[in-house]
């Protein structure tokens, strides 16, 4: 093959450079287009040396004037990391909009980038609509990604878990309705007798929620007298199994703070009449003993209506509670 005559090489030279000024000319005279040809004279060394540094500024100037071209140029450039850092998050903001405005060198990169997960969720419907529409704008890399894309999404579907089965909304509606009753059950001032109920959520208890579902409830000091013994103590209570519209339990012990034989005689400030403190007179001092005590109580209880609970306790005694927070 004969060469070139040097004197023809001189001559292109001299018109890419001469191109390049007039370029230039107009690019610091505002022109959009003229911006973007600079950034790709530069980034491809015609008429000048080449400096994607220099590109990447020209092509940034040449998109904020609103030129596609210019954000695909940046998209690709981002993207493949050649002559710049790599970085995906870049390429998906610039590839993005000159995908909107049909550019099909976008739409195909931005394309990889749906079908890969790159800076996006991967999503094979979005990459093939786009490889769809670079290869209907004449970019030819497209049409063989298209193949692949469809068989990727087939293969992804048949792993994918079957449709939520009517059981599977039926717990979703029953997450509901236990959300329902555990606002219910939180929200209210629980009483028996007048009395606030020490291991529901009542005046002077306090309740906090521990894990996803469950709740701590820990009364005020309360006191009472048991034949010649004053006893001073707290309700410690957990309150759990919020799984449908209306049951959930409470276990609950007692933990004594004071024990005072032949003390001072004080107001009873809740009167538990349910045989928790049971014993025979002579035993009830010695029985009793400072710090949490050992016997849990339980609880079933159910929502019967807005503002009333019913528990079963024990398994035996039926007992009922009157929420007075709207009273």
């Amino acid at each position: 093959m004969i060469g070139l005559p040097l004197s023809c090489l001189a001559s292109d030279d001299w018109v890419l450079e001469k191109r390049f000024q007039e370029q230039m000319t107009q690019a610091n005279n505002g022109d959009t287009q003229a911006m973007f040809e600079v950034g790709r004279m530069y980034e491809r060394g015609r008429g000048i040396d080449e400096d994607v540094d220099a590109a990447i500024a020209w092509y940034q100037k040449a998109s904020i004037g609103g030129s596609n071209l210019a954000h695909a140029r940046l998209g690709m450039i981002y993207f493949s990391g050649q002559g710049a850092r790599q970085d995906y998050k870049k390429a998906q903001t610039h590839l993005s909009v000159a995908a909107k405005h049909n550019i099909p060198a976008a739409q195909y990169y931005l394309g990889i980038m749906y079908e890969k997960g790159y800076a996006v969720k991967q999503d094979y419907s979005a990459a093939l609509a786009l490889y769809k529409k670079s290869a209907a704008g004449g970019y030819y890399q497209a049409s063989a990604r298209i193949a692949k894309v469809q068989k990727a999404s087939k293969a992804k579907s048949a792993r994918l878990p079957s449709p939520p089965t009517p059981t599977s909304r039926t717990s979703s509606s029953a997450k509901k309705l236990a959300s329902s009753l555990v606002k219910s059950i939180m929200q209210g001032d629980w009483q028996r007798n007048g009395q606030p109920a020490g291991y529901l959520p009542s005046t002077g208890t306090k309740c906090k929620k521990i894990g996803t579902k469950n709740y701590k409830c820990r009364s005020e000091i309360l006191s009472r007298k048991s034949n010649d013994t004053l006893i001073t103590y707290v309700t410690m209570a957990t309150l759990t199994g919020f799984s449908n519209k209306d049951q959930f339990n409470v276990t609950y012990r007692y933990n004594i703070l004071r024990l005072q034989k032949d003390g001072p005689q004080e107001t009873q400030e809740q009167d538990d009449d349910d045989g928790d403190y049971a014993a025979a007179p002579q035993q009830q001092y010695g029985t009793l003993r400072l710090g949490a005590q050992k016997t849990k109580h339980k609880l079933n209880c159910t929502l019967k209506e807005q503002r009333i609970v019913e528990c079963i306790k024990n398994r035996t005694l039926k007992l009922e509670f009157n929420d007075r927070s709207g009273s």
